[in-house]
């Protein structure tokens, strides 16, 4: 495995210095130079994109609760937002609202709509019928393709509903679209 120091002093207003090992999959004699430059330029590049993409002071992330029943969904989504958010990951409709309280409220919440137990939709439903978290954006994550079910939910309150398999990258921004206009 490759290993290279790769430092990164940020001058942001969180005053943010900080050296990274990064672990690379090629052995030390299979990257050239110029590999391992174009290679360091791209996460330099990628780690130049706004502050707000990577670094937020604990107390100022957003609230992402994730309901999935699927153990490896939410761990993907867990880790994929944990840098932006703070994610909070739920197996079951049951579990999010046992610990969904005014201490606990989530800025977003994405939620399957098929669970074991209680559903996605009536998880969403008894959220919505709750003054406190009306206003919280639901996204759908299904696997259910078909149109009607996504009406259903969409018109019960949903924010969105985004078929399985989906792309992370749309699905990360229509997150920080529903959660810039929320405030």
């Amino acid at each position: 495995m490759y290993r290279d120091l790769l430092e990164i002093k940020s001058l942001t207003k969180y005053a943010i210095i900080f050296h990274e090992y990064l672990t690379f999959g090629y052995s030390e004699d299979s990257l050239s130079t110029k590999n391992r430059q174009l290679l360091t330029n791209y996460l330099i590049d990628l780690l130049s994109l706004p502050e707000s993409h990577y670094f937020r002071r604990k107390k100022e992330m957003k609230k992402i609760f994730i309901v999935d029943d699927n153990e490896m969904m939410r761990a993907f989504l867990q880790d994929f937002f944990k840098k932006s958010y703070e994610v909070t990951s739920f197996a079951s409709g049951e579990e999010a609202l046992a610990h969904i309280t005014n201490q606990t409220k989530p800025d977003l919440l994405l939620l399957d709509f098929e669970l074991e137990g209680i559903s996605g939709y009536d998880t969403m439903k008894s959220l919505k019928a709750s003054e406190l978290f009306k206003d919280v954006p639901v996204m759908f994550l299904s696997g259910k393709q078909k149109s009607e079910i996504r009406i259903v939910c969409l018109k019960a309150g949903a924010a969105d509903f985004i078929s399985k398999p989906f792309n992370p990258m749309e699905l990360s921004l229509k997150i920080e679209k529903y959660l810039s206009t929320s405030n």
